[in-house]
């Protein structure tokens, strides 16, 4: 941790490589944060989360390392985010888990679809797509078809029930909030416990809106 590597990777590996908890369930970053943060590691007795003297236990780090834990876990600014466009985030699909392709941006600018395993993703990890080509040929299939005089007459013949409208703009919407959600756990912005909650709230409107 005090190396650089961030709470979730430690619990992926972790968890990839079946080492439990204490309980033989999962890491989860919520876990291992409240240990790694927890005063009994140095050797302290607590009381109502505030130190009151020294344990009887061995201690596992020395104070100091302990101070640079809990520095280096305290709750981060959020930095201003610049608005992500991924216009293709809720139609792609995984080829090898049929899960959906989601964004996925790196820190020298690349960005790319991709689907993303790990807590909360639920994607097999095999495949990521730089977007440039992607939404190039994208574009130039949608420009084809819009070339086409059989399929323009058909568009022209839709019902506005039948049309794409505001329900597609939605679903998209929610699938760029929850991209974005998934971004914040994952970069070590928010917790686990901060996490689940409006995840599962997303997920179920995806699906609502997906349905109708």
């Amino acid at each position: 941790m005090l190396a650089g590597e961030s709470v979730w990777s430690i619990c992926t590996r972790w968890n990839k490589g079946g080492v439990p908890t204490v309980t033989g369930k999962s890491w989860t970053v919520q876990t291992l944060t409240s240990i790694l943060s927890s005063p009994r590691i140095a050797g302290f007795r607590t009381h109502r989360g505030t130190v009151v003297g020294e344990g009887q236990w061995k201690r596992i780090v020395d104070e100091d390392r302990h101070d640079a834990l809990v520095a280096a876990l305290a709750p981060r600014k959020s930095k201003p985010r610049q608005g992500r466009t991924y216009p293709l985030v809720g139609f792609l699909v995984c080829g090898k888990c049929g899960g959906p392709l989601r964004s996925l941006a790196r820190e020298n600018g690349g960005r790319s679809y991709a689907c993303r395993k790990g807590p909360g993703m639920g994607g097999c990890g095999g495949i990521r797509i730089q977007t440039n080509g992607l939404e190039n040929y994208v574009r130039d299939l949608i420009c084809g078809m819009l070339a086409d005089p059989v399929t323009r007459a058909a568009m022209a013949e839709l019902t506005p029930a039948a049309a794409p409208g505001a329900m597609s703009d939605a679903l998209a919407d929610l699938h760029v909030r929850r991209e974005r959600l998934v971004d914040l756990y994952t970069e070590g912005d928010i917790d686990c416990a901060t996490f689940r909650t409006p995840q599962a709230r997303l997920d179920d409107q995806i699906k609502t809106a997906s349905e109708q």
